[in-house]
């Protein structure tokens, strides 16, 4: 598990907890103390824990939010490229899923200023409050249970609604993506709803930067051969040659 996994994992695991102790995360992880210590005093100089005698606890009660708007400022300039090439695909009126990513909460941004009429589907709580901003959209929140870890609706109830939707074009991004398998996400909750809502959608749009390729993570979800598009702020020569598919290939700029 690289270091990014390991503090999202330490993050969820204190997310729901009031103290998490130094001996209980080095079992849960299978790390070594000192790998651990680092990674502590890393997410801590960040604020989002306080260490303590023996462990830590949360920084404060916004914790999620905090690590949503901290992840979207991590290569928000390849974000931004990504969202601009994918509004290219975008019509005004068209039905679209937006997942609960920082990268398509980038792309929310933009629809909201230069986009007009569309119906967007989306179990991100964050999205939709964003999508809100433009009158002329029409906005669907897959309902369910409300999860704190990552400001979106799962369950059974979300995965139940997700299988009825229907979508002309689902745009999605991933926790890790390896160019000879397909994408990968963290959370399989995060992962069902993708994959539901993607049966009877026409299209799939990925966007992923180049820090998520040749990555692999807890779940798969899809393989490269059902992705329609892939925007990704660089595609070189060799990862085009590697994708097994005559996809569509998008270079945001």
């Amino acid at each position: 598990m690289n270091k990014e996994l390991r503090q999202e994992e330490i993050l969820r695991l204190i997310s729901d907890k009031e103290y998490i102790s130094m001996k209980d995360l080095e079992d849960h992880l299978n790390i070594s103390m000192i790998t651990l210590r680092r990674d502590i005093v890393d997410l801590a100089k960040k604020g989002f824990i306080v260490k303590t005698y023996g462990g830590i606890k949360k920084a404060n009660n916004r914790l999620s939010e905090a690590r949503f708007f901290e992840r979207l400022s991590t290569n928000r300039k390849a974000k931004e490229s990504m969202a601009r090439a994918a509004m290219g695909l975008i019509e005004n009126g068209d039905t679209v899923f937006f997942d609960t990513s920082t990268t398509v909460y980038e792309l929310a941004l933009w629809c909201c200023k230069y986009k007009n009429y569309l119906n967007v589907v989306t179990n991100g709580l964050l999205t939709a409050t964003e999508l809100l901003k433009n009158p002329t959209f029409n906005i669907t929140i897959i309902g369910g249970t409300a999860t704190s870890s990552n400001y979106a609706t799962a369950g059974i109830y979300a995965e139940k609604m997700a299988s009825e939707i229907s979508v002309s074009k689902a745009f999605i991004s991933c926790s890790a993506f390896h160019p000879d398998e397909g994408t990968f996400e963290n959370v399989p909750t995060t992962g069902n709803i993708k994959k539901l809502v993607v049966r009877t959608s026409d299209q799939l749009i990925l966007l992923v930067d180049q820090s998520k390729f040749y990555r692999k993570s807890i779940m798969k979800t899809f393989d490269v051969s059902e992705l329609d598009y892939i925007i990704s702020d660089r595609l070189d020569p060799d990862i085009q040659k590697r994708l097994r598919v005559p996809g569509h290939y998008i270079c945001g700029k």
